[in-house]
C-alpha cells in the first residue's frame, strides 16, 4: 500500500515536471515570430482559428472571398479543423478580436500566445500524456517490464525532445495525432483491437502524415485477424485461422474505420447536395490550387504573385477533376470532399521541403531533384521512384509482422515504416521526424543506447528548423537533458550507466581490445580469401562468411582468443554501446562547433547544414536496415495470442457445460 503510494506520488511529480519543461520552451520564440508578412507556423494555425470560427464548413477547404487560400490555407483533415473551431470560440472568449475575420491577421499579443501555449499543453495533457501511462503501465507489465523501467520510459515518452521543441518551441499540435497513435499501439498491446483501429483512423483525420505508421497498423491488424495459436502439449505454434472468423474479423475493423471516417466527415456530407458548394468546387477546380505560403497576401485585395514553377502548379491544378478517388467521390455524391482531399494532399508541393535529412536531398547537389520535381513532365516519374523505394523499404517488415503479428514486431514496424516514409516519400519536411521517434523511445526497455541515439541525431536533423526559428539554445538544452536522464535511467542489461563509461579500467580494457583486434588481424581473412579468388563457386563464399573452412589453429591464437574473451566479459552488459552514444554525441558536437567556427565558401553558404543533413540520412538507412534485422529474430508469438488462446478454451468449457 505504501508503496503503491510512493509509486503513484513519483507518476505524478513527473507529470508536473514534464508539464513545467513545457511552460519552459515556450518561453523562447515561437515559428516566423516577427517574420513577417507570413509569419510562421504559430501564425498559421491562429489563423484557421479565425477560418473556422467565422466560416461555414463549406468555405473551409475552397478559396472564396473570404477565405484565400493563400494566406495559411486550412490543408490538414477535418478533424484539425473541429479542433480549431473550438479553440477560435475559447480563444475569441478569452480575448475578443483575436479571431476576427481578416483583421486578425498577424495577431499577437502576450495573453494570446499564453492562450495558444496552454491550449497545447491542454491537449498533450489529456491525449499523449495519457497514452503514454496507458503504455507504460497497462502493456509494459505484460512483457514482464520492472517498474523502474516502466516509469523511465514513461519520464522520456513525456520529454521527448522533438515532441517538446516542435509542438511547444516551433508550435504546431502533433501531441494530437502522436497520442492517438500511441493510444492505438498500447491498445493492441492490451487486446482492444477495435478500439485500436478507431483511434488510429482519428489520427489520420487530425493529420495525414499519420499515413506514415498506415502499413504497420494495417498490416499487424490483419495479422492478428489471421492467426491463431496451436498448442500441443508444451509446443506452441502461428496457424491460419478459419476462414470465416477472419472475414468476420476484419468486418468488425472495417465497420469501426468506416464508422469513425462517417461521423468525422459528417459535417462535410451534409453540404454534398447543395448548389452553391456545387459551385464553389467547380470554381476552385479551375483555379491554382494555392499552397500555404506560397504567395503573399496581407489583405484580402492584396495582389498574389507567383513564381515560375508555382505557375506550373496553377497549370497542373486547372485540369478537370481526375483520378480514381475523385470519379469516386463524385459518383457517390461526396463532391464537397474533393477541395479537402486537395488540400491535404498536395502533390504540387514538390519533393521536399528546406534541407530536410532524407536520401532526396542527399542526392539532390549532384542530380538537381528539386529541378526534376518542378517540371510537370519528369514529376510523375518522380512521384513514382519515391513511391517504390518507400514500399521496397517497408515492406519486408510488414510481411513479418503480417505472419508473425507480436507488440514488440509491430513496434518494430511503425518504427521502419515511418522512417522508411522520411527518408523516400513525397514531400516530406523536417519535422517528420517527429514520427519515427515514437516507436523509437517506446522500445526503450528493450534497444537502450540505439533508441537513445536515434533520438539525438534526430534532434541535430532538426538544427536548420531551429536556428531559423531562435530555438537551437532550447533545443540543446533538452536534447542535452533528455540524453542525460535516458543514459542514466535506462536499465543496467541493455544500455548500463553512463558512469561507468568514463571508467579508467574499462577504458584500458577496451584500448587493450583493440590493440590484440588491430595486431592479430585474423577478421580481415576470410575479406583476404575472397579477394584471392574472385571467381570462387557459391559453396566456398559461404563457407568463408561463415568461418567454417579449416584453419591451422595455434596455442597462441587460442590464448589470444581466451584473452580477448576474458577482457570482453570483464565489461559491463551495454558498455561497448555507451561508448558508442558517447562516440556520436561528439561527432555529432564536432559539426556544430564546425559549423560555428568555420565558414562555409560564398558558392556553397549551406554547406554545414548538408553535411550535417548528410550524415543523420546515413545514420537513419542504417538505423532502418538495423530495426528490420533485429525483428526477424524476435518470438513468433507473444501473450495476445496466449490471451485469446485461454479466452477461447474457457468459452467452450463454457458452452460444453
Amino acid at each position: 500500500s505504501h508503496g503503491s503510494k510512493y509509486r503513484n506520488a513519483l507518476v505524478v511529480l513527473s507529470i508536473f515536471v514534464s508539464i513545467f519543461i513545457r511552460l519552459a520552451v515556450g518561453v523562447w520564440p515561437y515559428s516566423g515570430q516577427g517574420q513577417a508578412p507570413m509569419l510562421g507556423d504559430y501564425e498559421a494555425q491562429r489563423h484557421w482559428l479565425e477560418v473556422t470560427f467565422n466560416l461555414p464548413v463549406s468555405e473551409w477547404y475552397t478559396q472564396s472571398p473570404r477565405n484565400d487560400l493563400a494566406y495559411w490555407g486550412l490543408d490538414y483533415p477535418p478533424l484539425t479543423a473541429y479542433h480549431s473551431l473550438m479553440l477560435g470560440g475559447l480563444g475569441e472568449w478569452w480575448e475578443k478580436g483575436s479571431a476576427a475575420l481578416h483583421t486578425s491577421r498577424g495577431y499577437s499579443t502576450d495573453t494570446h500566445k499564453t492562450f495558444m501555449r496552454v491550449s497545447v499543453i491542454l491537449t498533450d495533457v489529456f491525449v499523449y500524456f495519457c497514452a503514454a501511462w496507458w503504455w507504460c503501465f497497462k502493456y509494459l507489465p505484460k512483457e514482464g517490464i520492472s517498474w523502474p523501467m516502466r516509469f523511465c520510459t514513461h519520464v522520456l515518452l513525456l520529454n521527448a525532445p522533438t515532441l517538446l521543441i516542435i509542438d511547444h518551441g516551433h508550435f504546431q499540435h502533433n501531441c494530437i495525432p502522436l497520442g492517438l497513435v500511441l493510444w492505438s499501439a498500447g491498445l493492441i498491446g492490451t487486446n482492444h483491437t477495435l478500439l485500436a483501429a478507431c483511434a488510429f483512423t482519428l489520427a489520420l483525420w487530425y493529420k495525414q502524415t499519420m499515413l506514415y505508421f498506415a502499413p504497420a497498423i494495417f498490416f499487424c491488424l490483419l495479422g492478428l485477424c489471421m492467426s491463431k495459436l496451436k498448442v500441443v502439449g508444451i509446443r506452441r505454434s502461428l496457424l491460419y485461422d478459419n476462414p470465416l472468423k477472419i472475414v468476420y474479423r476484419v468486418a468488425q475493423l472495417g465497420v469501426c474505420v468506416v464508422g469513425v471516417s462517417v461521423c468525422v466527415l459528417l459535417p462535410l456530407l451534409m453540404y454534398c447536395d447543395r448548389t452553391d458548394i456545387v459551385t464553389t468546387i467547380d470554381s476552385s477546380m479551375m483555379s491554382p490550387s494555392l499552397n500555404r505560403g506560397d504567395a503573399v497576401s496581407v489583405s484580402p485585395g492584396e495582389t498574389v504573385s507567383y513564381t515560375g514553377a508555382e505557375l506550373i502548379d496553377g497549370m497542373l491544378q486547372r485540369e478537370p477533376l481526375r483520378g480514381g478517388l475523385e470519379n469516386i467521390l463524385m459518383t457517390v455524391g461526396a463532391r464537397s470532399l474533393i477541395p479537402m482531399f486537395r488540400r491535404i494532399f498536395p502533390f504540387y508541393r514538390g519533393l521536399y521541403e528546406d534541407y530536410v535529412s532524407n536520401v532526396w536531398v542527399m542526392l539532390s547537389p549532384v542530380l538537381k531533384l528539386k529541378q526534376v520535381a518542378s517540371n510537370p513532365h519528369t514529376a510523375g516519374k518522380l512521384i513514382t521512384l519515391s513511391t517504390i523505394c518507400t514500399a521496397l523499404a517497408f515492406l519486408p517488415a510488414c510481411f513479418d509482422v503480417l505472419r508473425r503479428p507480436t507488440v514488440k514486431r509491430f513496434v518494430c514496424t511503425l518504427w521502419v515504416c515511418s522512417l522508411s516514409f522520411f527518408l523516400f516519400s513525397w514531400q516530406v519536411h523536417e519535422k517528420a521526424i517527429l514520427l519515427p521517434c515514437l516507436p523509437c523511445i517506446m522500445l526503450l526497455p528493450w534497444l537502450g543506447a540505439p533508441c537513445v541515439s536515434f533520438v539525438l541525431v534526430s534532434c541535430l536533423s532538426l538544427r536548420h528548423l531551429m536556428m531559423k526559428d531562435g530555438l537551437t539554445t532550447p533545443m540543446l538544452l533538452v536534447a542535452t537533458l533528455w540524453g542525460f536522464m535516458a543514459c542514466n535511467t535506462t536499465q543496467n542489461s541493455t544500455w548500463g550507466r553512463i558512469a561507468s563509461i568514463f571508467s579508467l579500467r574499462h577504458l584500458r580494457t577496451c584500448v587493450r581490445l583493440t590493440h590484440i583486434y588491430l595486431n592479430t588481424r585474423t577478421h580481415l581473412t576470410p575479406l583476404l580469401s575472397l579477394l584471392s579468388n574472385p571467381f570462387a563457386s557459391i559453396e566456398f563464399v559461404v563457407s568463408v562468411l561463415s568461418n567454417t573452412h579449416n584453419t591451422p589453429v595455434s596455442e597462441e591464437s587460442m590464448a589470444i582468443e581466451q584473452e580477448k574473451r576474458h577482457l570482453r566479459d570483464s565489461l559491463p552488459e551495454g558498455y561497448v554501446w555507451g561508448v558508442g552514444v558517447c562516440a556520436l554525441s561528439g561527432v555529432m558536437g564536432l559539426l556544430l562547433v564546425a559549423e560555428a567556427v568555420i565558414p562555409p565558401p560564398a558558392s556553397l553558404p549551406y554547406l554545414h547544414t548538408l553535411v550535417q543533413s548528410a550524415f543523420c540520412c546515413l545514420f537513419f538507412i542504417m538505423t532502418a536496415v538495423s530495426v528490420t534485422l533485429w525483428q526477424q529474430n524476435l518470438p513468433d508469438f507473444d501473450h495476445l495470442f496466449v490471451a485469446r488462446t485461454a479466452l477461447s478454451v474457457d468459452q467452450k468449457k463454457t458452452m460444453t457445460d
